[in-house]
Order: C-alpha cells, then structure tokens, then sequence
C-alpha cells in the first residue's frame, strides 16, 4: 500500500464580491485545504473528503434567489454575487460563469435526469402554500405504493424539485387511520422495527 498526499493551497486575492466569477470565492484570508489520498492494490480510496454542496447554474440568480426563498423557504448563507450559498447544501452559480467552468456552451435544461429532494411534514398544508406560486409541475401530488405523498415541479431553470412526506408522517397518518404497527409495516412494506423507530421519532428517511 502507498500512501500520496496531495496538498493543495489557495492564497486568494481581494474579491468584490459582486464580480467574483468563480465557484469558491474567498475572504482575503490565506487558505490551505488538504486532502489525502491513499492508494490501495484494489484502486483508490480517499480520505478526509467532505461532500458538502451541489450546485445549480441558474439564469437569472435574482430570480432563483426569490424562488428558494420564498417557495421553499430556504436562506441565503453567502452571497458572492455570481455564487450563492443557501442552507441545506445547494449553492446557485450564474449560468454564464458555469459555462466557462465546464467550457461548454451546451447546457440542457431541464434533462429530468436528477433532482434535489426535500420532506414535508404537512403535505397538504404545503401544497396549498404552492398554489400561491406560478408553478410548472412535473406531476402534482400523487402517492407512492409505499405510502409517501411527493409532489415534483420545477424550479425557474428547469431543475426538478421533490418533496416528499416525512417518513415519520407517513407511519403517524396510516396509525390515524386505525392501521396497527403490524399493519403499517405491511402496508409501506418496511420492517417493523422501523415502524417502532418512527413512532419514537427516532428515524427519518
């Protein structure tokens, strides 16, 4: 086995933050980030990495910026004008400045090939809270086989939204309705225990 580290190192100049055109921007501070990579017989693996957002190039970030926001009531983090960072790990980059990152002008939207994904406790509640909005769905609220309520539309660019029931929702409505635990697991087909996990609020999914 060999061990590589790789270093790299970010010293980045002053930015106004309104003409940053690059997807990391930075405070005048000197930055280091290290990661290491070890090698292994059987192929890579990489340690000390750290998922941390998935990015979205909009074409118009004022606009997007209001749709988080008011849709989905998300807050903005940082703002570095052609960045944005919003809570829960979605950061907006303008379209222009994306397409020099990729080097491709050959952008399809929407390709419903993916989607960000978000739970609702009160499925109902929040579907009336969208028909305040001019919204373009991809299919209005419909019910999996195992029970979740999801709702799919699109955001201003084209990229698909779903929000779903919380899992712990789910089990809470079927034990309502007068299903057993026992009956719940069969009817969402998942093992009983997680039905017990639910009801404590022990779990989500």
């Amino acid at each position: 086995m060999m061990n590589v580290l790789f270093v790299l190192r970010i010293c980045p100049t002053a930015l106004n933050g309104k003409n940053c055109d690059y997807g990391h921007p930075s405070s005048n501070k000197k930055q280091e980030i290290t990661v290491e990579i070890i090698w292994l017989k059987t192929g890579m693996k990489v340690n000390r990495m750290k998922y941390t957002s998935t990015l979205l190039a909009v074409s118009d970030m004022e606009k997007s910026k209001q749709f988080y926001h008011d849709v989905l009531g998300m807050d903005i983090v940082n703002d570095f004008g052609a960045n944005v960072t919003l809570n829960g790990g979605i950061a907006l980059q303008t379209m222009g400045t994306w397409k020099t990152f990729v080097r491709t002008g050959n952008i399809i939207l929407p390709n419903n090939a993916v989607e960000l994904y978000f739970e609702e406790d009160n499925m109902n509640e929040f579907c009336r809270h969208l028909e305040t909005f001019e919204i373009y769905y991809v299919h209005e609220l419909t019910e999996h086989r195992w029970g979740q309520r999801v709702i799919r539309f699109y955001d201003p660019d084209g990229h698909i939204i779903e929000v779903g029931e919380n899992m712990e929702a789910v089990v809470r409505r079927f034990i309502q309705q007068g299903l057993t635990e026992e009956e719940t697991a069969a009817r969402m087909d998942v093992p009983f225990d997680y039905i017990i996990s639910c009801l404590k609020g022990n779990t989500s999914v």
